[in-house]
């Protein structure tokens, strides 16, 4: 069949101008729409033509779109508390932020909206909205009015900005019929698998209509560095799988063939509706309807035409789509499967590869092929195991979409007959996620890769040489399939050794500063596979892996200083196959959120919440508890530790600050002398509060530590560690970050101490 890509040439215009106008700003927008301007002036050449009068009209949309925000009128009233009228455009988000200064107790759920009034001023201008739990009974359409904080985004932006919510919430207008139903459609969905297993009661409404909300860390993770993740987005394979079985119903009960094209169409609204109209899910839409367009009017419709018509309609409509993710994964997973699946399918037959096992390879390669440059942009990761999971997962796929229709037709009438619908996909959803589970935690899953410009062109490069060995080599598919199995096979082999993956790690380590990103857990080892563990992190998996790094099966004592989300988040992985002696926990049960996870979490674990001098042992390791204060913030009901650790003296005070610290202070010099510290410098100090500016040099002068650990993510909002704590804490010793340095270790020998820092590796952790 002959390949239409006339339409290419507009939507490519369209796409290079919008998104190059979206990197530019004021004067330089205005120079460069005079520039192109002049080039559609003196093009002469028709296809030249067409694509310069395309990237004009792109630019040009772009830059009205961007006006409409009026940015210049908020920022006349940028902090001010406003009364508002807005209409929520999406589904209202649970936050997932790792930190308590990106999840408090207050703005915790969010949601896109227009904004229809500002005081008496009338408009319709996209916004986010941040506010409470009360927003979460709201659903799109539904018209509400309150008081609010406004802030103005700055740069490239597809919002004005934010309206934090003050107050209360006021109704003025609930949602059409249609989207209630829509909503009511999705929470059944939800609610006839609610008796499920777990992975399956999180995965399911993910894959059926792309609800990824009852999604953990660990499995949403999990999906993404196995390659999985796209199974919860819907897209084209939806699509075509219910229009199909749609198609095959109006047959069935002999639908005449004028009106069976209707009936397609409707449907297909339906569940674009159901689903949310996402870019993505809108990529597909459009692409589809021009199918069925074309089918209806008796002409064999092509793909390409199309995915180009849709490109081209979508971000003329909606020019901020150019720089959206889902958009552009969407078009170039799209693009991959018309433009290199063919080709590779063809070559792994003429290697010897039976049709079905080269269509099952070629369809995953390609589309991952084609994301790459994107992926590594936004994971700074390669995934080298992503096609084989694709391709393991692809039979079931069809079988979940089809049963899902189902139960999006059977739940909102029956709960019981749509939870038995949600039990006969359970075992397809649990082949998903033991796929993901099992794929993502190999050592060599991902690849480090440089997160910018340049890494996605290496991509590319990296693409083309491998297109061109693998278009010279042997023509053999069973040794080519051979060759990529043993590779995998001994790189596994290699990594899960112990001497290579734990070599760096001293045997007589006493403590180890794990590399959580943002947010603090320290190991302090009393036996073999035993220690106490001081705060567990923001994510379940990270923690995980470093206690089993460790080989740490028992924790005789686990220290969760304050429930601020970046010290308890990872509570489940450091919990994962372990014996939990005691729970030490913060007086101050603040923020909600976290103190009901912790609870849930540790059912019957003996837990306690401690007051200074209350101690620890456990073999040749005590510790005692320097400051627990109630009713003063969470940062600083901190509990503050001494301890000494088989000779070797350690403080850790979570993210204890000024106040918290003067406590420490006084309970210090009180103290001395101590049993557990002598009042000579001490081995270790974890640095309080990652570093933050807010350091009391009282508080580091009296214990002077030879060596401190800042806890740090890399590339951190929040400027930890502060230049002022650095150079305070490196006035009596050496200072280490995880940031740099990741995992660290340290170990005292003969009155010496001995750091180890994880050296570099190219793989992702």
């Amino acid at each position: 069949m002959r390949r239409d890509f006339r339409l290419l040439f507009p939507a490519l215009g369209i796409w290079v101008g919008t998104f190059t106008q979206s990197l530019l700003f004021g004067l330089a927008q205005k120079i460069f729409l005079l520039a192109l301007l002049v080039l559609l002036i003196i093009t002469r050449k028709k296809l030249v033509g067409i694509f310069s009068a395309a990237l004009f009209v792109g630019a040009v949309v772009l830059s009205l779109h961007q006006h409409a925000l009026q940015l210049d009128f908020f920022r006349e009233r940028e902090g001010d508390v406003v009364k508002v009228k807005l209409t929520l455009n999406s589904d209202v988000r649970q936050n997932t932020g790792k930190t308590y200064a990106e999840l408090n107790q207050r703005n915790i759920f969010s949601a896109d909206v227009k904004l229809q009034a500002l005081e008496n001023v009338k408009m319709n201008v996209p916004f986010l909205l941040l506010g409470g739990a009360e927003l979460a009974k709201y659903i799109p359409g539904d018209h509400i009015e309150l008081f609010g904080r406004l802030r103005v985004f700055d740069g490239y932006t597809t919002r004005a900005g934010a309206i934090s919510q003050v107050g209360g919430v006021t109704l003025t207008q609930s949602a059409p019929w249609f989207w209630r139903a829509t909503h009511h459609i999705r929470n059944e969905i939800k609610k006839s698998t609610s008796a499920l297993p777990s992975d399956a009661r999180a995965l399911i409404p993910g894959l059926i209509i792309g609800d990824r909300s009852g999604q953990d860390e660990e499995l949403t993770l999990a999906m993404r560095r196995s390659g999985l993740t796209h199974l919860t987005a819907v897209s084209g394979a939806n699509f075509a799988i219910v229009a199909a079985l749609i198609l095959a119903l109006g047959r069935a009960i002999q639908v005449k063939r004028k009106y069976l094209w209707w009936l397609v169409a409707i449907s297909l609204m339906i569940f674009i509706s159901v689903v949310r109209p996402s870019s993505s899910v809108l990529r597909a839409a459009v692409m589809t309807g021009a199918l069925l367009v074309a089918r209806a009017k008796g002409v064999r419709g092509s793909p390409i035409p199309a995915l180009a018509a849709a490109i081209s309609l979508l971000l003329l409509v909606n020019p901020f789509f150019v720089r959206d993710a889902g958009f552009g994964l969407s078009v170039f997973a799209t693009a991959g499967l018309l433009f290199i699946a063919p080709i590779l399918q063809k070559k792994f037959e003429a290697m010897g590869a039976p049709p079905l096992l080269a269509e099952g390879l070629a369809i995953p390669l390609s589309a991952t092929i084609s994301c790459l440059p994107i992926i590594v942009l936004l994971s700074g990761e390669l995934s080298l195991i992503s096609i084989a999971a694709n391709f393991l997962v692809a039979p079931v796929i069809a079988i979940i979409t089809s049963l899902g229709l189902i139960l999006m037709l059977v739940a909102p009438f029956s709960l019981t007959l749509g939870a038995g619908i949600s039990w006969c996909i359970t075992p397809f959803s649990l082949w998903i996620t033991f796929v993901a589970r099992n794929f993502s935690s190999l050592p060599f899953a991902a690849l480090k890769w440089p997160q910018n410009v340049l890494g996605s062109l290496m991509t590319i490069v990296l693409v083309i040489a491998l297109s061109i060995l693998f278009a010279i080599q042997s023509n053999n598919f069973k040794k080519f399939a051979l060759a990529i199995i043993l590779t995998l096979l001994t790189v596994e082999i290699l990594f899960t050794i112990k001497p290579f993956s734990q070599s760096w790690i001293p045997t007589d380590w006493s403590f180890f500063q794990c590399d959580v990103g943002q947010g603090d857990g320290l190991i302090v080892k009393t036996s073999e596979n035993a220690a106490i563990v001081i705060d567990v992190g923001p994510e379940a998996t990270t923690i995980n892996k470093c206690l089993k790094l460790l080989s740490i099966t028992t924790i005789d004592l686990l220290v969760l200083t304050h429930f601020h989300a970046d010290h308890v988040s990872g509570l489940k992985g450091a919990l994962a196959g372990r014996q939990i002696g005691k729970v030490w926990t913060s007086l101050t049960k603040e923020p909600d959120a976290q103190v009901e996870q912790v609870s849930q979490l540790l059912g019957s674990i003996p837990t306690h919440s401690p007051q200074p001098g209350e101690r620890f042992e456990r073999a040749g390791v005590q510790i005692e508890v320097v400051t627990a204060a109630s009713d003063v913030s969470p940062n600083d009901s901190s509990i503050a530790i001494l301890g000494n650790a088989h000779g070797a003296t350690f403080f850790a005070a979570g993210d204890l600050e000024l106040e918290g610290q003067a406590r420490a202070v006084i309970y210090l010099q009180r103290a001395r002398p101590h049993d557990l510290w002598s009042g000579a410098p001490i081995a270790l100090m974890k640095a309080t509060h990652h570093g933050s500016a807010l350091q009391d040099p009282e508080l580091i002068a009296l214990l002077a530590p030879r060596v401190t650990f800042f806890s740090v993510g890399a590339g951190n909002p929040y400027g930890h560690p502060a230049p002022s704590a650095l150079a305070l804490y490196g006035q009596y010793g050496a200072i280490y970050r995880t940031d740099t340095s990741h995992n660290l270790a340290l170990a005292k020998r003969e009155g010496n101490l001995i750091i180890a820092a994880q050296p570099p590796s190219p793989w992702a952790r």
